[in-house]
């Protein structure tokens, strides 16, 4: 155990087939780093999830620049969700970041999530940038509205107070963290840990933040997981497990919506084609079952006697 009062961060980096911009964004993360050692001590994992490029090559080849760099290697791409359970179980910080290592959220997010954590003696912190505050640049407009409203959806069934469940830019109590039993392999996973959390009864915070897609676009192009529109409805899914018994009611009530919109419909359908019929075909008069007699009734003449 170590005398340094500082408390231990370990900061997670997921990465696959990241060699255009590993080198570069470690060290935009590891500069910033330096900034906060007055008040922490940090230990930086690169979860290489079996990349098909030179992403475990690099990643190797800075552990001699940076002493407080390890590297852990997937023998294959395993996915999102098992890079969280990895970077938790290697973890060994008082707190655990996780980082995305494009940088799409500024490694300055880090510093504002580890204050919050303490100030509020919270076990998990979210950086959101649909809450009050947030800020969204550079995001193409499908990327933005699809991330927009998958959230806005599992915050509802989440009960609404959190405004972003997708984002994977948060700190945990490092205790609490190694906690979690995650099942998801995928970006499913963001919304499962805070499920879990809630479960556990952990303190959940939020930060306003910057999603910047600016870096990203300006980088190489390269081949990456981390495709937010093909997991975006997988996602969605995942609300179900904040509210499961929504499963069941809400496809009854979709099939309820239809049928009667098929019986509206139907009845709008047979009015104007019964209303059609009669204006083409030709009145039909009613028959006269009794006219009024027009004259007096002739008396048989048997009825003579009668008169």
């Amino acid at each position: 155990m170590s005398s340094d009062p500082r408390p231990l961060v370990t900061v997670v980096l997921p990465a696959f087939n990241e060699s255009a911009i590993l080198e570069d964004n470690l060290a935009v993360v590891q500069d910033y780093l330096r900034t906060l050692e007055r008040e922490y001590r940090f230990e930086v994992l690169i979860i290489n999830d079996g990349s098909a490029d030179a992403t475990g090559e690099i990643a190797e080849a800075q552990r001699a620049r940076y002493a407080n760099l390890r590297v852990i290697h997937h023998p294959t791409n395993l996915g999102l969700g098992q890079g969280f359970k990895t970077g938790f179980a290697q973890s060994r910080g008082d707190y655990v970041a996780i980082l995305d290592i494009d940088l799409s959220y500024a490694p300055e997010h880090i510093g504002a999530l580890l204050q919050m954590v303490r100030s509020r003696n919270a076990q998990l912190v979210l950086a959101s940038p649909y809450m009050r505050d947030g800020r969204i640049s550079n995001v193409p407009w499908l990327r933005r509205t699809l991330s927009i409203w998958a959230n806005r959806f599992l915050s509802f069934f989440a009960h609404g107070n959190l405004s972003t469940l997708t984002c994977m830019v948060r700190v945990y109590e490092g205790n609490f963290a190694r906690s979690l039993v995650l099942r998801s392999v995928g970006m499913e996973v963001m919304p499962e840990s805070i499920y879990k959390s809630m479960i556990l009864r952990g303190r959940i915070e939020q930060i306003p933040a910057h999603l910047d897609w600016g870096r990203q676009m300006a980088a190489p192009k390269r081949r990456s997981s981390m495709r937010i529109i093909r997991h975006i409805f997988a996602t969605i899914l995942q609300g179900f497990i904040f509210r499961p018994f929504m499963f069941f009611i809400l496809p009854g009530l979709v099939m309820l919506a239809f049928s009667l919109l098929d019986q509206f419909l139907g009845s709008v359908v047979h009015f104007f084609d019964a209303y059609a019929s009669s204006v083409r075909s030709p009145a039909i008069a009613s028959p006269r079952l009794w006219r009024w007699p027009t004259s007096s009734p002739r008396i048989p003449s048997s009825w003579a006697c009668c008169r």
